[in-house]
């Protein structure tokens, strides 16, 4: 006796969407469920659907009928929310977090498929809603992001290789390449793909500069996927370093220093007179220098045994920022001095840029 109301609600579940009486119909007679004349087993389904209606189960698409026009029929998301997956409040949540990407990659294909997932549910947003929405949320970019054309196609396959854990022969600047992807970057507006080579090292590729990629079956080393895969975001000539900055009181404004971060890489804070101490992770290389730049840096500190001591006590949150840092005052001076040169050569460079104007 249950089974046809099991049988509808299954369709229904399957479709999420509107169904005639007469499609219905048909699926129930093809299942045997309907064994009399046409309109004997148009009565009896008529009864079944009342019925589910009743105990709220389904809806109805139209409230009155004209002519012959037959009735449809959808699943009542209120009655299956966990079954169909997400609930209205989790739908909104979704259109606000990617209201928050980059408007250039919103259009890549696994971020329009959210759209798809939006479009699956039974919940309709009305249009006053997402346009709140998509006018209340908004990503803002750096001035210094860029953005490059991606190549869905072979963005695709990296995706294949990162959940497959199988190699790629990559294309990468005019030379083929054998790489396990295990992490997709975007640093300021461009992806960098993460890899293990052949050898067992981890591999920083631009995505702009793969042109090709042929597919193998040839697994990576779980051991170094498993053990790169906790790393961040970095290139090869970067090493991590500890040191400390001050801060003015006023940058904090309405934050509360316990909960803020006010710098990317930072792993603790503390009142130091009028300013903030704020401990962090540098690096040497090209890229971080250019953070120093920011106006309300009011003094570095160098790294010394105090400064060394606090991020000891902390060694477990900052392994997390960089599992490569080191607690020598050797090392870590030997890296601040490197950071010092690149950033004295940036210095030099400005100078340039506003005498030459």
């Amino acid at each position: 006796m249950f089974k046809p109301y099991i049988e509808i609600i299954k369709l229904l579940l399957e479709k999420n969407s509107f169904v005639k009486t007469k499609d219905l119909q048909r699926y129930l007679e093809n299942q045997g469920l309907l064994t009399k004349s046409y309109h004997s087993n148009r009565r009896l389904l008529q009864k079944y659907l009342e019925n589910l209606e009743y105990e709220g189960y389904i809806i109805r698409k139209y409230e009155k009928l004209k002519g012959r026009k037959s009735q449809e029929w959808k699943i009542n998301p209120k009655s299956f929310p966990k079954i169909i997956g997400i609930s209205e409040k989790e739908l909104i949540s979704l259109l606000i977090a990617t209201s928050f990407m980059p408007d250039d990659y919103k259009q890549l294909s696994f971020l329009s498929d959210i759209e798809n997932i939006i479009n699956r549910t039974a919940f309709e947003i009305d249009e006053e809603k997402r346009e709140i929405i998509e006018s209340s949320f908004k990503y803002v970019p750096e001035f210094h992001e860029k953005f490059s054309k991606i190549n869905p196609y072979l963005l695709d396959k990296i995706f294949k290789g990162v959940f497959n854990k199988t190699y790629l022969k990559v294309f990468y600047k005019e030379k083929w390449k054998e790489i396990v992807p295990i992490k997709i970057f975007l640093y300021q507006g461009i992806l960098y793909i993460a890899g293990v080579d052949e050898e067992n090292r981890l591999k920083n590729l631009k995505f702009s500069c793969i042109t090709n990629i042929i597919e193998t079956n040839k697994k990576g080393t779980e051991f170094f996927i498993k053990k790169y895969r906790k790393l961040n975001f970095g290139f090869e000539d970067e090493k991590p370093f500890i040191f400390a900055v001050d801060i003015p009181k006023w940058y904090l404004n309405c934050e509360n220093i316990q909960t803020t971060k006010l710098l990317n890489t930072q792993f603790y804070a503390e009142e130091n007179g009028e300013y903030i101490k704020v401990y962090l992770i540098g690096y040497t290389g090209w890229r971080f220098p250019s953070r120093m730049f920011v106006p309300h840096i009011e003094k570095m500190h160098k790294p010394d045994k105090n400064i060394l001591e606090v991020a000891k006590r902390l060694k477990k949150q900052i392994k997390e920022i960089d599992e490569n840092i080191s607690f020598s005052l050797k090392e870590n001076l030997k890296r601040f001095n490197e950071f010092l040169d690149n950033f004295e050569y940036y210095l030099e460079q400005r100078k340039k840029l506003l005498k030459e104007i």
